[in-house]
């Protein structure tokens, strides 16, 4: 009975799941040729103008740069900035659960400061929570009778 009701609930969820994720791939050409519209009008601006920079730009064209949601830093991941931890796993994680190899896991993968840092801190808590606990433990085994 129990295969049976298993059977019939994973066979309910794996039909359901593939008639709902089978909306997110239609492709609406009238609505992907409305938001593109203001992308080429700049596009024709930037090819027309050799001298152009993105200053003059906003303050030439604030209208169309307001639809557009363009920003002037490029933090946003548009050159690589974005940081990806080592196996998705945060390097904080890396030192508190595996120490000095966690540690040497996000300098040689990152090898970005600021992340070995946070790895550091994470041995270093680590070190500090293990050292209390065996400081306490240690305490209570002398002090029973």
């Amino acid at each position: 009975m129990k295969k049976i009701f298993l059977t019939l609930l994973f066979s309910l969820f794996a039909f359901g799941i593939q008639a709902s994720v089978s909306d997110l791939f239609e492709i609406d050409d009238a609505a992907l040729s409305e938001e593109f519209a203001s992308l080429t009008q700049l596009e024709t601006i930037v090819v027309g103008h050799s001298d152009l920079t993105f200053e003059s730009l906003i303050t030439e064209h604030s209208d169309l740069m307001k639809s557009i949601h363009l920003q002037s830093d490029l933090s946003n991941g548009l050159l690589g900035f974005y940081f990806e931890p080592p196996l998705g796993i945060p390097s904080f994680v890396w030192g508190f659960c595996l120490g000095v190899a966690g540690l040497a896991v996000v300098y040689f993968m990152t090898e970005d400061k600021e992340e070995t840092k946070k790895a550091l801190w994470g041995c270093v808590a680590s070190a500090a929570i293990s050292t209390a606990f065996y400081v306490v433990y240690f305490v209570w085994i002398l002090s029973i009778p």
